[in-house]
């Protein structure tokens, strides 16, 4: 009987060891997938932000680039999975985030595109006239960074870690942690982009920047919103495609 329970016992470690391992594996192939997207995503924005900054894009800013992204992402990705595991957040999406994800890029890209046009079309107009051309292929670039660095940082690390510290301070439910980290974060996001604002224009006034927070802060709940529903991977591809719509197949 004793041998019988050592035979079970050992069955039962080595299954665990084995679906620990199986666990592992997983977890550091789906590191390296989004650390190296990641640095490749650092690198693919360069032409875009340089051009917009009247920044040689010189070996020096490609080597600075790479080994900043490098430690930088690692590092976040690293602690976004553990937080996001803790946190109840998937990293991988299923099929069905397809289509919401799809649909949802569309909406937010035409939302902040119409409201350019027709609210903010003036102040829209004399920013742009200060702005140098940049060209399609660097913008098409672009895109992959704002999908893939933006939601690495501010959703998998950034809302990741405030559900996590807010399930652990408080009682509130799912839900109300959900909604609270996400629209923290939305926040985070909006005022992210106020330095490359301030890159491009000398003196942007106040129109400038509130046009940057709610557009931005817009975005990124619904961002959030499909990485607390569908996963990680739905809410790269919905900023995908509104960065798409905004940075390259409509521009005015």
């Amino acid at each position: 009987m004793n041998q019988l329970r050592h035979i079970f016992s050992w069955s039962a470690k080595s299954i665990q060891s084995f679906l620990s391992f199986i666990y592992f594996k997983v977890t550091l192939k789906r590191f390296y997938l989004l650390w190296l997207a990641s640095v490749l995503g650092a690198v693919a924005v360069l032409p875009y932000a340089t051009t917009l900054a009247s920044i040689e894009l010189s070996t020096a800013v490609l080597l600075a680039t790479l080994i900043q992204a490098s430690i930088i992402y690692g590092v976040l990705i690293f602690f976004g999975i553990i937080f996001a595991e803790n946190a109840n957040f998937q990293i991988t999406s299923s099929k069905q985030c397809i289509a919401p994800s799809i649909i949802s890029g569309l909406v937010v890209g035409l939302v902040l595109k119409l409201l350019d046009h027709f609210i903010l079309k003036h102040h829209v107009n004399i920013l742009m006239n200060t702005l140098p051309h940049v060209d399609f292929s660097y913008r098409m670039l672009a895109s992959f960074y704002g999908a893939i660095n933006e939601e690495v940082l501010c959703r998998l690390f950034c809302v990741s870690l405030v559900a996590l510290l807010l399930q652990k301070v408080t009682n509130l439910r799912e839900k109300f942690v959900a909604v609270l980290s996400i629209s923290f974060c939305a926040l985070l996001f909006a005022v992210g982009h106020l330095p490359m604002l301030y890159k491009i224009v000398v003196n942007p006034n106040i129109y400038d920047i509130v046009r940057i927070l709610f557009l931005n802060g817009f975005a990124g709940m619904i961002f959030g919103l499909l990485y607390w529903r569908y996963g990680l991977m739905a809410a790269m591809l919905s900023h995908f495609v509104a960065d798409l719509v905004v940075h390259v197949f409509w521009i005015f």
